[in-house]
């Protein structure tokens, strides 16, 4: 089968058929016209505002039943936060926030004050992609997503690096043998989007979406 996976949306912990394949374009098409203001460049404040944006985009299209979710965090018995997801979008008819859509933001192609830069493929892979393998997000269910900021716009670049860093972490990502960064079952074949299959306890397969989008920042206007 070349590594595909057929996604049987019947069986136990996927989502409904068709809630995925109707997101993610929904998030690439709010994030194509998305400015961050110049000024901005820390994570958690990008995700914030696109958060903001998607959500009235959710709430303004009568097409999509679905609910999107503040910043969430878990905690376990003893108080300790032990994670702290992103983006949480439930399909229609869900109330349960475990049963969501999670969307893990993570820049990319990172320029640092004094020269430094950092593709910051690390933190995208072991604080992101790692958090669903290990279970820490998504719990019991087969899908989810990673959001990466691309902060030069780069993206082939930015692809390829993270490509190299998924593939030095197979073992680690418990990669379905003889797979990688492959396209994206649920966009278009040309997009640099792509798709990993991790193959968890039981035999269970899980996927991840990667999108890989371009930051654009706002012009500073100045008045005459």
């Amino acid at each position: 089968m070349n590594g595909v996976v057929t996604q049987n949306t019947n069986a136990k912990g996927w989502l409904p058929e068709g809630f995925v394949g109707e997101l993610l374009p929904l998030v690439l098409n709010t994030w194509s016209d998305f400015e961050v203001p110049i000024h901005i460049v820390e994570e958690p404040k990008i995700t914030a505002l696109f958060k903001k944006r998607l959500k009235k985009r959710i709430k303004d299209d009568p097409e999509n039943d679905w609910f999107i979710m503040l910043e969430t965090s878990d905690y376990d018995d003893s108080g300790v936060e032990i994670s702290r997801t992103d983006i949480r979008v439930l399909p229609p008819g869900k109330k349960d926030e475990d049963y969501a859509f999670v969307l893990e933001c993570k820049r990319l192609n990172i320029s640092h004050p004094g020269g430094k830069f950092d593709r910051n493929t690390g933190k995208y892979t072991d604080d992101g992609m790692l958090r669903f393998i290990e279970g820490t997000y998504s719990r019991g269910l087969r899908e989810g997503g990673m959001m990466g900021f691309v902060m030069d716009s780069d993206v082939p670049a930015a692809r390829q690096a993270l490509l190299n860093a998924i593939s030095t972490r197979q073992e680690k990502l418990k990669l379905r043998t003889g797979s990688g960064y492959l396209p994206c079952a649920l966009l278009p074949v040309k997009s640099l989007h792509g798709e990993t299959q991790h193959v968890l306890g039981n035999n269970r397969t899980f996927i991840l979406y990667h999108l890989l989008v371009p930051v654009r920042f706002k012009s500073l206007v100045t008045s005459e």
